[in-house]
């Protein structure tokens, strides 16, 4: 019970923490069509570099996994 009401207290708070300064000005100045101004070219750059950073990761993490699952299976 205290483990759901832990995490219904920080699912609420989330909203807080979205982003940096600076990528939430990225997004914002960010057009519809895909460009972004020169001012945002700093921030978008910042969120796509966490990006790859993320997805290098949960590969790493994925392949671990993988040879983990198979190592225990062939015994």
């Amino acid at each position: 019970m205290k483990a759901w009401v832990m995490m219904l207290v920080l699912l609420g708070t989330t909203t807080a923490a979205v982003a940096c300064p600076t990528c939430k000005e990225s997004v914002a100045l960010t057009d519809a069509a895909g460009g972004s101004s020169s001012a945002s070219s700093l921030g978008a750059g910042f969120g796509w570099s966490i990006y790859f950073m993320l997805g290098g990761v949960i590969a790493v993490m994925g392949i671990m996994a993988r040879v983990l699952i198979k190592a225990v299976r062939q015994g």
